[in-house]
């Protein structure tokens, strides 16, 4: 099972069974082998690289989901209509960088991917979007399974991901973890630092080699249906409390139902699964879970009764950590061990040279990882696939540093499989002596090592940044201008100045474009600098800004009495809006658009219906297409919408008595409309999703008086600020777009909250007055 029973469930089923009846099954193939569909594919061509990176761990978010029937996906990168379930022999693409918390510079990603509702025995591989697809596997699986695993995989130069299905068809889910990206300023946090392998947990009544038993001390903590275990993870074996992060392999075993597991930090539980199972089954897969304030991780089990052992193999750095570790660098996945007769596509075997290698019972296997295709010297780990097949009996893997000298393996396991199975679970192991990796084997078994990347020291040097161009290259002195920055080197920039003043605000695009806003200065030509950890850029021929006085460039019709404001929604096209005639409620007053389309040379009047008094605000979702809000000669409040750019204006049908102060807009065609209504005496909000052809008045909670601003800081995500009968400030939220809203839990003796703004989906700042008339900041970092 995968999230809940109904995600698992096909169309046709949920259509049959109501949802909280709906079991699923999961039916294990043991009696096939699935050799022929572990990869085989020739070499793929020679691995590249991103860029060095350090972890940032996160609330597992899911960004795909290919079945009909989806939970908790914020934005589908799958298919939007969730009918993209993958045929054999093709790729999906996922878009992942700038999706949720993620940023735009993100170059690698760790992702728990969940292969479900399988037609046939096969295999998914995930690869870097733009390489040639490997001769890698990353999943393997048999029909009608449900199975996770988790990979860390570099990212395309777009942000994305590629998975390919060998054979059949089949759902895929996509759970991100975290993400690595290149470091914004000097820090010591997301840097990985590997340990020798050490079991902290074991709820069975048997325990063996647990170093410290963090699940249940009497060893009788199987967990039930619907439970959650904490288990306390810094200042154990060798993780420091303030780590952000840890590194480990959790094992289910003794099921007795379908059903999953989630390791997350707490409290709430998100929608993703870590690890899926079968009745009888013992099954592992690795997690990086961020580690919560207590320095606990917890682990949900979904249904039945299932123990859990936690293997821990490593940890991210936090913020305050006095130990630096390594940063991780992606690459292609290449195949450097295949202990099979057959094989293909090997860059250099390590495993057997004569691929008569098989592992026996309770043997070990030394396999050299550095200097291997990608792999450099200072490779301190190595993030690799393994994967085992052609077994006659139950068994698992250990894997962990190659010692100095012949020793027992760590009590801990990697990879557990029953007779015949093809299993595969992601690895991050540290590379011990002669540049190797040891690998001991319970039961004879092949095995099969697929590299995703390695950890190395950070970079003792990054290029300077070189500033090439600016454009445009001149502003008014008053600031305000927005530029495009173009040169090299610009990844974690740290200012941006015009001359001596910082720019009032800079967004880096990429590692070669940074867009930002002028500041205000003297009139005159001065440099424009970037400045990143390694240094400043220094002076060139073309960054040069100019800022010179205003000048009139063009006189707007004479007509226009009153401008409340110009908005733009390109370089070259305006909109400048008011009324004119004497103002003041007066009947003799008309309300006023005028446009230009070529910087502001020439406006002209643009056609709208006739009886309007005054325009109070225009907002654009693009070139063509806007909404304009104001009042009639009634005094009652209007909307007006365009889709050509302003060459005809419509009035738009909303609820009588409405009163509108503004829009804000999710997407084209989504948009909300907010105020009060005079006839209730209520707070409103409207919402459209066909761009204005028809508003519905939202359902909020009662006894709020008025409804003033809005900001929405992701997809589903939106917060509403206004007035509530009591004359209070007051905070609405929702999380699935307009459905259903909700009153915030904000501090008392709050008198009003005038604005919101969100820089990303989980941090916002209100602002607005304290009972005592004084200014006042609330700040939440969990999304309300």
């Amino acid at each position: 099972m995968v999230g809940n029973t109904s995600q698992v469930a096909s169309s046709k089923a949920l259509k049959k069974i109501p949802r909280s009846l709906v079991i699923i099954t999961l039916i294990t193939s043991l009696a096939i082998s699935l050799s022929a569909f572990v990869s085989t594919s020739p070499m793929a061509q020679a691995a590249t690289s991103s860029s060095q990176g350090i972890y940032t761990p996160i609330n597992p978010t899911r960004v795909c989901d290919t079945r009909i029937v989806q939970a908790g996906v914020a934005s589908n990168q799958c298919n939007t209509n969730g009918n993209g379930t993958l045929s054999s022999g093709s790729t999906l693409q996922v878009q992942v960088a700038g999706q949720g918390s993620i940023p735009t510079n993100a170059t690698g990603v760790v992702v728990n991917v969940t292969a479900t509702n399988t037609t046939s025995s096969g295999y998914l591989t995930i690869y870097p979007t733009g390489a040639t697809k490997p001769n890698s596997s990353s999943i393997n699986f048999t029909a009608n399974e449900s199975i996770p695993n988790l990979i860390e995989v570099a990212l395309g130069s777009n942000g994305d991901l590629s998975i390919y299905n060998f054979m059949g068809s089949t759902d895929v889910m996509v759970d991100v973890e975290g993400y690595v990206a290149p470091p914004a300023s000097q820090t010591t946090a997301g840097q990985f630092v590997s340990l020798a392998p050490s079991r902290i947990c074991d709820t069975r009544i048997v325990q063996v080699g647990v170093v410290s038993n963090q699940c249940n001390t009497n060893g009788n903590g199987t967990l039930s249906t619907g439970s959650t275990l904490q288990v306390k993870v810094a200042g154990l074996a060798g993780i420091p409390n303030g780590a952000s992060a840890v590194v480990a392999n959790v094992t289910a075993t003794n099921t007795t139902s379908s059903g999953y597991l989630t390791a997350f930090p707490g409290p709430s539980l998100p929608t993703a699964s870590n690890l899926n199972f079968g009745i009888g089954q013992s099954v592992a897969n690795r997690v990086i879970v961020p580690i919560n304030s207590n320095g606990d991780i917890s682990i949900y089990n979904f249904l039945g009764s299932v123990d859990v052992i936690v293997d821990i193999n490593g940890y991210y750095t936090g913020s305050s950590s006095a130990t630096t570790g390594s940063f991780f660098t992606g690459t292609t996945p290449s195949r450097i061990c295949d202990t099979r007769a057959i094989q293909v596509g090997v860059v250099s075997n390590q495993c057997n040279t004569n691929g008569n290698g098989t592992l026996g019972s309770n043997s070990s296997m030394n396999v050299q990882v550095v200097g291997l295709d990608s792999i450099p010297a200072n490779a301190s780990a190595v993030v690799i696939n393994v994967t085992t097949t052609n077994s006659v009996s139950g068994g698992f893997f250990t894997l962990y540093p190659q010692p100095s000298s012949p020793t027992n393996p760590p009590v801990v396991s990697d990879l557990n499989w029953a007779p015949g199975e093809t299993r595969a679970n992601l690895a991050i192991v540290k590379v011990g002596v002669n540049n190797s990796i040891t690998l001991y084997s319970l039961s004879r078994a092949d095995l099969i090592i697929d590299v995703m990347g390695y950890y190395s020291p950070p970079l003792s040097t990054i290029p300077i940044p070189t500033v090439t161009s600016i454009s445009p290259n001149s502003g008014p002195n008053t600031g305000g201008t927005r530029v495009t920055i173009t040169g090299t080197g610009f990844s974690g920039a740290t200012s941006v100045d015009f001359g001596t003043t910082s720019a009032a605000s800079f967004t880096v695009n990429s590692d070669s474009q940074i867009t930002a806003t002028s500041p205000s200065g003297s009139t005159g030509t001065v440099d424009v600098t970037v400045t990143t950890i390694d240094g400043t850029s220094a002076i060139s021929t073309g960054d040069s800004f100019t800022f010179s006085l205003w000048q009139i460039s063009a006189v707007f019709p004479p007509v226009l009495t009153v401008a409340n404001g110009i908005i733009c929604p390109s370089t070259t096209e305006c909109f400048a809006y008011g009324y004119n005639g004497p103002g003041l409620n007066s009947t003799d007053s008309t309300g006023e658009i005028f446009g230009t389309t070529d910087s502001g040379a020439t406006w002209t009047i643009e056609p709208i219906p006739t009886g309007i008094n005054e325009i109070f605000g225009i907002t654009c979702l693009s070139t063509a297409e806007c909404f304009a809000y104001g009042k009639n000669i009634l005094n009652a409040n209007i909307i007006l919408g365009t889709t050509d750019s302003g060459a005809t204006w419509t009035t738009e049908t909303i609820p009588s008595g409405t009163y509108v102060h503004g829009f804000t807009c999710q997407s084209n065609p989504e948009c909300f409309a907010y105020g009060f209504n005079y006839t209730s005496g209520q707070g409103v909000i409207l919402a459209t999703t066909d761009l204005g052809a028809t508003w519905t008045t939202e359902s909020i909670p009662t006894a709020i008086n008025d409804v003033y601003g809005m900001t929405c800081p992701s997809a589903t995500e939106c917060f509403a600020n206004g007035l509530n009968s009591s004359n209070a400030g007051v905070i609405l939220v929702t999380t699935d777009l307009g459905a259903t809203w909700t009153t915030e839990s904000i501090p008392t003796a709050i008198n009003d909250i005038y604005g919101m703004t969100c820089p990303s989906a989980t941090e916002c700042f209100a602002y607005g007055l304290n009972s005592s008339n004084a200014g006042v900041i609330l700040a939440t970092t969990d999304s309300g």
